[in-house]
């Protein structure tokens, strides 16, 4: 029998196709995982549940205002012995919802009587200072959301009071 020609590569070891398909798929498989690995880290596939939250709370914060100014201006008289004499105030209602704006708007002669009634009872030496104009506002909001009512318990009618005047004298 005469001997098998071999085909030997440089150590002497028989070189064959599967060795070379093996290697070559290990080659493969570490440059997949690499680029796999890049793009996870860097954030390219991102979570999609993340990606739609923040969708939603960006489109929240882009909500639609509707505003109401609720003139003509209040005026009204401080009682004797306080340094000024009078106050006069220009206020503005905010809601993202115009519902309630219409709400509001129905019902102004009651809101008016209502901050009327609320404003002849200050005191200038509260409202000479910031924090006594915050708590005059929030006291304001507090009573038009009593008129204003929402049907959700955990929503908020009427969502912000603007002093866009005032004046002391």
């Amino acid at each position: 029998m005469p001997p098998e020609e071999l085909d030997l590569d440089a150590d002497g070891k028989k070189a064959g196709p599967k060795k070379m398909i093996v290697l070559i798929l290990l080659a493969l498989i570490l440059i997949g995982g690499s680029i796999g690995g890049t793009l996870y880290f860097t954030g390219a596939f991102g979570d999609k549940k993340k990606d739609k939250d923040g969708d939603k709370e960006e489109a929240e914060q882009i909500k639609e205002a509707f505003y109401l100014p609720l003139g003509p201006e209040f005026i009204v008289n401080f009682s004797d012995g306080q340094p000024v004499n009078y106050m006069q105030i220009t206020i503005t209602i905010m809601s993202h919802y115009q519902q309630y704006i219409d709400v509001a708007t129905a019902n102004l002669p009651r809101i008016r009587h209502e901050i009327v009634i609320l404003l002849s009872n200050q005191q200038y030496s509260e409202l000479r200072t910031r924090d006594g104009k915050e708590k005059l506002r929030k006291a304001i909001l507090d009573k038009l959301r009593t008129i204003v009512i929402s049907p959700n318990p955990n929503a908020n009618s009427i969502e912000a009071v603007y002093f866009t005047d005032f004046i002391m004298q």
